[in-house]
């Protein structure tokens, strides 16, 4: 019996996660579309609602637009869109900004159609397991800053 627990504690132990074993990645940032009037262009009920089936996300990558579509993912077209909860009572959405490129500072396309196009550029930190989005400038104005942000980053995108 005292061998079995022995046993028993030693593959519990060395099952256990080490610190530095996994890789953590935050590469998103969340914002919310309204257009001059506040009216949400997310809305799907709304008929003045943006039509996400035509939405593309495009990353620079060596110096390419690439457009991105991951089938294995939740997201396949790097992108998520969210109904108003708590306090937020506007539809969400989340993209996934470019961090397949190496470099420290990354370029996202999204192509909302074929005439409308905004540019996500993100300051991207490596550290160890860790890669995180820093800063993130949307059509070249900063738009938030993590070292002075407050909570997660959600930004109101007029249209």
């Amino acid at each position: 019996m005292k061998k079995l627990l022995l046993v028993s504690s030693m593959i519990l132990a060395s099952s256990c996660i080490k610190p530095g074993c996994c890789k953590i990645i935050s590469s998103h940032f969340d914002f919310y579309v309204v257009d001059k009037d506040g009216n949400d262009l997310l809305d799907p009920e709304s008929t003045t609602s943006i039509n996400l089936q035509a939405a593309k996300v495009y990353y620079l990558l060596n110096e390419k637009k690439t457009e991105i579509y991951r089938g294995n993912l939740d997201a396949p077209r790097m992108y998520l869109v969210f109904p108003p909860e708590g306090e937020q009572n506007k539809y969400s959405m989340r993209i996934f900004l470019n961090i397949e490129d190496s470099a420290s500072i990354t370029t996202t396309y999204l192509e909302w159609n074929e005439a409308r196009t905004d540019i996500f550029t993100a300051e991207v930190l490596r550290k160890k397991n860790n890669t995180t989005v820093a800063k993130v400038w949307l059509n070249d104005i900063l738009v938030w800053d993590r070292s002075t942000a407050a909570g997660k980053p959600l930004y109101k995108l007029v249209k």
